[in-house]
């Protein structure tokens, strides 16, 4: 495109263009699922102003590297997130151990939480209900506590909360207990469910890993004597 016969000498796009020194363009869409994505652009082309090959294969080579970021940064997050909940997985629990070994936080607080009653709703109303329960308790624990939740397995989760303070763990805890038996009023997913919570607090002379199994023998002891506690 020459600028000069393109565009109004009067536009504000022909003055910023022409303080650049720019007075022709060769330009390519990136289209990426039928989706403008962006452009390639060459100012002030001297040769071949006609001829878009070189600008078609440079934007299919960017096309390429584009589409296998994507793909790497999808599997990277189905490797550390749980598809159910959006809630970290496994691995990305381990990762983190990793990471408080070679800089722990001067505090941990570990909130073990397990839905009740999720094996009789899976029985009686089949397992697509069950999921329902599990992600409806995942959001509701997201919103209301401040942390890193992590979904173990099944209807285990668990929140890191780096640098709180015991009381500030108790407290939040017992906020998402008022805000989730609120909710069942009225979402249907979780009517029939309660939770059960388990807590630790651990400072950088302990080790994390033990925190966490501290946090689940409390969590077994509230199921053995009375659910719905911690």
């Amino acid at each position: 495109s020459c600028l000069s016969d393109d565009l109004d000498h009067e536009s504000e796009d022909y003055r910023i263009l022409q303080s650049q020194g720019i007075q022709g363009l060769l330009a390519t869409p990136l289209i990426q699922e039928n989706v403008i994505a962006g452009f390639i652009e060459v100012d002030n082309p001297r040769a071949n102003i006609n001829d878009f090959s070189p600008l078609w294969a440079v934007s299919e080579f960017v096309l390429e590297e584009l589409e296998k970021r994507r793909l790497i940064n999808k599997l990277t997050h189905m490797s550390y997130t749980d598809l159910l909940t959006g809630a970290k997985n496994r691995n990305c629990y381990s990762c983190l151990l990793e990471n408080y070994d070679r800089c722990p936080p001067s505090r941990l607080g570990v909130i073990f939480v397990d839905i009740n009653e999720l094996k009789r709703l899976n029985d009686t109303q089949g397992h697509y209900m069950g999921d329902c329960m599990i992600k409806r308790t995942a959001d509701i624990m997201r919103e209301h506590l401040a942390g890193e939740l992590f979904r173990l397995g099944g209807d285990e989760f668990l929140f890191f909360m780096p640098n709180a303070t015991e009381a500030t763990i108790t407290a939040q805890v017992h906020t998402l207990f008022d805000k989730f038996n609120a909710a069942k009023a009225k979402d249907i997913e979780i009517r029939s469910a309660s939770l059960s919570a388990g807590l630790c607090m651990t400072t950088t002379k302990d080790a994390y890993e033990d925190c966490y199994t501290k946090a689940d023998k409390a969590l077994y002891y509230v199921k053995q004597n009375g659910k719905g506690n911690l």
